[in-house]
């Protein structure tokens, strides 16, 4: 199955039909917006943004507040926001589990944990308020069981066990140009895959790699979404940059040695604004142009051996520096471990004032379309 988070037109949940097109496809849709929709807990003109598959059944759904959806039943067992708990309406952009404990991230009031009653807050910006460090965009667990939490600026992680101090990483401790955060995506061989406004990164806890549009040919600068293959560890990524004409963008996979590129120019994508990607169970590829709804790549799942995750050569002297690649093998970019800021104590703010409604805010902060 594969769900769609669409913003103000609901969460949407299309049963896989393999890509045959003759195949019946059946929708089911959970929105204020949408016909013949499913019972749905939130009130008013609800945007959606999110949604987590937790084990038993159950989803968890993101928009103003959050749903607790049972999909045996195919009834809600809990919805929460800022009527009813301590949960803002800034909008749940993200949601993940660690450690048996649901995590979501907000769209300018940081994360909240849920303790099976009630949802504690952390602010991702103890010494005052920021709204970039607080607007966050993804979220992921390592094999580590580290908490990684990526926002418009900077990227913490909250320790194993640690669910009130985070290490901030940005540009002034790792060799980053952007500490504009889109996306976290864990790899279960280790580390995390980072997207950024200025290319994407892979950090196995040491080292960190830059991937970006002069080392790679991606189509954009921008890449605000990253997904990989659970088979064989085949990365993909939507890139856009909207800043010079002809405005760029497309979808790009990564198998350790070799970029692939689609754009609307070689490929069927709608558009150069590709905001979001990710594998389905078949191996096949998604993306999703901004207003210009989903395409699916028929890439398949490969034959023969599978590809190990790309991982950087770690550099035993720190001064050491790395040689050039040519534009089809990304240019690695070893560090010394990284020496993050010191850990932060968060110190709880009140909780913002509630408002019937948000505007939503695209994952990736994409420039104006043509």
């Amino acid at each position: 199955n594969m769900w769609f988070a669409t913003g103000e037109g609901g969460l949407s949940r299309m049963l896989g039909s393999n890509g045959a097109p003759d195949a019946t496809t059946h929708w089911r849709n959970w929105g204020n917006h949408n016909d013949l929709s499913e019972p749905y807990p939130w009130a008013g003109n609800e945007p959606m943004y999110s949604v987590f598959e937790d084990t038993g059944g159950i989803f968890w759904m993101g928009g103003n507040g959050v749903g607790r959806w049972d999909s045996v039943t195919g009834q809600f067992t809990g919805f929460w926001n800022w009527q009813n708990s301590n949960l803002d309406s800034s909008g749940h952009h993200s949601i993940t589990k660690r450690a048996g404990t649901i995590w979501v991230g907000s769209g300018g009031s940081g994360v909240y944990w849920f303790d099976g009653a009630n949802w504690n807050h952390v602010t991702l910006s103890p010494s005052g308020y920021s709204y970039e460090s607080n607007n966050v965009r993804s979220m992921t667990v390592d094999t580590n069981n580290n908490l990684w939490v990526a926002s418009e600026y900077g990227l913490r992680k909250f320790a194993a066990g640690n669910n009130t101090t985070f290490t901030l990483y940005d540009t002034s401790n790792t060799p980053l140009t952007s500490a504009g955060m889109t996306d976290v995506e864990a790899d279960p061989n280790g580390g995390i895959w980072v997207g950024t406004y200025e290319g994407f990164a892979r950090f196995d806890g040491t080292t960190w790699t830059l991937y970006n549009h002069a080392n790679t040919g991606m189509p954009g600068v921008v890449v605000a979404d990253v997904s990989r293959r659970s088979s064989d560890g085949l990365i993909a990524i939507a890139s856009n940059q909207g800043s010079t004409w002809p405005y760029t963008g497309g979808v790009s996979t990564f198998n350790g040695t070799t970029w692939t590129h689609y754009t609307p120019q070689n490929s069927p994508l709608t558009h150069w604004q590709v905001v979001a990607v990710d594998f389905d169970g078949n191996g096949n590829l998604w993306a999703s142009a901004m207003s210009e709804g989903v395409v699916q790549i028929m890439i398949g799942e490969p034959a023969g051996t599978p590809t190990p995750t790309p991982t950087a050569t770690a550099t035993v002297t720190p001064s050491a520096t790395p040689t050039a690649t040519p534009t089809v093998s990304p240019t690695a970019t070893p560090t010394a471990t990284a020496t993050p800021t010191a850990t932060i104590t968060p110190t709880p703010r009140p909780t913002p004032s509630p408002r019937a409604h948000s505007t939503p805010r695209p994952r990736a902060t994409p420039p104006p379309r043509p």
